[in-house]
């Protein structure tokens, strides 16, 4: 499952009206700029890694 797809999946699975979708649907933004703030994090560190093998 791609990045983006577990929302939906998460609505599909509990309703739209349950507070679980809901709440999911709120924060996906915010979820999901986290997890692209540490996706660049980790691909720096690598990159700065390999620079002082």
């Amino acid at each position: 499952m791609g990045r983006g797809q577990e929302p939906a999946e998460i609505r599909q699975r509990y309703g739209p009206d349950d507070l679980v979708a809901a709440t999911i649907a709120k924060a996906t933004p915010c979820i999901l700029s986290a997890v692209r703030s540490i996706e660049g994090r980790l691909a720096f560190s690598r990159c700065t890694a390999r620079r002082y093998r």
